[in-house]
């Protein structure tokens, strides 16, 4: 992970005050539950608070929380389309029997 949000996350985590860190921890533990859930849920599995996430938000250059759950489902929407590609193409495509009869 080293382009877009999750990626600036990951990479400037370590740095982050402690309750920031708190609300990048869970969002990389699970982007996309962080993506559908709301910023008080976020908040209190970060056990932080939303003015945190809040923050959290405006530190990586996002207006609100609303913008970050954006990000983070476009993100993790194309990992998941990227994922589901690579599994089908490595299937081989069904076969196929007319079940016409025969002229």
């Amino acid at each position: 992970m080293t382009s877009g949000a999750l990626g600036r996350v990951e990479t400037e985590l370590p740095g982050l005050p402690e309750a920031l860190r708190r609300v990048g921890e869970v969002i990389l533990g699970d982007p996309a539950e962080a993506a559908r859930s709301t910023i008080i849920a976020l908040a209190e599995r970060a056990g932080s608070s939303p003015a945190t996430v809040t923050r959290f938000c405006r530190a990586f250059g996002f207006s609100g929380y609303a913008e970050l759950r954006v990000a983070l489902a476009t993100e993790t929407g194309r990992a998941a389309q990227a994922g589901w590609a690579r599994a089908s193409a490595t299937r081989s495509a069904p076969t196929t029997r007319s079940t016409r009869p025969s002229k």
